[in-house]
Parts: C-alpha cells; sequence; structure tokens
C-alpha cells in the first residue's frame, strides 16, 4: 500500500497475503456390494485440508473410524433392504475456507442362496443316496461331508452320497453344499442330515 501527501511526502506498508488453494474432498466411485457382506471399503481423499470425516445420510451404519479416509464400513440392515446406502465425506478445510463434502452410494445386490431341501433318512445298508441343490446368484457349488463318506461328483448339483460305515455306525452325518462362482458376494451354504436307520430285519418262522 502506498500513500502519497499533496507536499510530495510518501509512505507505503506492505502486507503479505496468503491465498489458500481450493479445498477438495472426494468419496470415491459408487460401490456395487452384496447383501450378504457384512463390510465395505471406503475409499476417500482430501485435498488442501486437514483430514475428513465419514457419515451417514441417515441410520446406525458404522465406521472402524470415521475420520480416515480408508476406512471399513459396516452398513445397518434398514440399507441392504432397501438397495443403497450414501455416505458423506466431510473436509476438515483451514481457517476461513468452508468444509467441502463428496457423497458416495454403496448399491446392494442380492447375495447367492443354497437351498440342499429337507433331512433324509435311509436304511444304512444303503450304498448310495442321491442328493440334489438350488443354486441362486452364484455359478455352481460344491459339496462337501462332516462324514467319512463321499460324492460321485461334488462340483454336481445333483450328484449321489456313498455313506461308508463310520457314517453308518454314527447313526447319521451331515452334507452341504457351499455356493462357488460368487462374484463380488460371500459364499453361501446350506446343509441336511442324513438319517441311517436300522435295516430291517426278516425272520420266517416254521411250523412244526
Amino acid at each position: 500500500l502506498v500513500v502519497s501527501y499533496l507536499l510530495g511526502c510518501k509512505d507505503s506498508i506492505t502486507i503479505g497475503v496468503g491465498i489458500q488453494s481450493v479445498v477438495v474432498a472426494n468419496a470415491g466411485l459408487d460401490i456395487h456390494s452384496c447383501k450378504n457382506n457384512l463390510t465395505v471399503n471406503l475409499v476417500g481423499s482430501i485435498v488442501s485440508a486437514g483430514g475428513g470425516h465419514w457419515s451417514g445420510s441417515g441410520g446406525p451404519g458404522a465406521f472402524s473410524n470415521p475420520n480416515s479416509l480408508t476406512p471399513i464400513y459396516t452398513p445397518p440392515a434398514a440399507a441392504k433392504t432397501s438397495g443403497t446406502d450414501t455416505l458423506i465425506l466431510t473436509s476438515y478445510s483451514p481457517a476461513n475456507c468452508p468444509n467441502v463434502s463428496d457423497t458416495v452410494v454403496i448399491f446392494f445386490q442380492n447375495g447367492p442362496t443354497a437351498n440342499v431341501g429337507p433331512n433324509l433318512s435311509v436304511c444304512k445298508d444303503t450304498s448310495s443316496i442321491p442328493v440334489s441343490a438350488t443354486i441362486l446368484n452364484a455359478t455352481g457349488g460344491i459339496w462337501k461331508t462332516t462324514g467319512s463318506g463321499h460324492f460321485a461328483d461334488s462340483t454336481h448339483l445333483s450328484t449321489f452320497y456313498s455313506p461308508n460305515s463310520s457314517d453308518t455306525a454314527a447313526g447319521s452325518v451331515i452334507i452341504y453344499i457351499k455356493t462357488t462362482g460368487n462374484g463380488i458376494c460371500l459364499p453361501s451354504n446350506d446343509s441336511l442330515k442324513i438319517i441311517f436307520t436300522p435295516t430291517p430285519i426278516v425272520v420266517i418262522k416254521t411250523n412244526d
């Protein structure tokens, strides 16, 4: 600043002026997740500010650390039911600068489901038991057993289970199928119990 007087005198003062860069908040691209996924990883960024904090647009969702730019988010059940959840990343801007925000939308798709039907009762001398499963929202499944028997083909939805002597001696065995080809979703599984009943005994009586 320079001041001039009529008598020819001048005076001046210099004042430094700092210009703050524009604050930018970026909550990341919209996210596609599954209804059976427990958590969602968030990736945000803040430019020209001292960090930021996450918040939800509504509902009791939980952040592992709301002040981290990359927290793990646990969505509420209501958001999964509705199909979407909107989150907000807000900057901690310097003095004289307004806080800025950005949003990210999480879209929830249906997760895989498996259904193997009700429990089965078979004679303990049955050598091969037909089993079948229905799979939705996954490309396939794999059969497993808690016993010691084996499947004719563990990757076919409709197959046969052959129990061994330890299965039948225990009186029952649990078999289950776990979905495969789940995409971005967690796998799902379903199980049934095979109950082994005593083998019928035929008694022939003769008349003397």
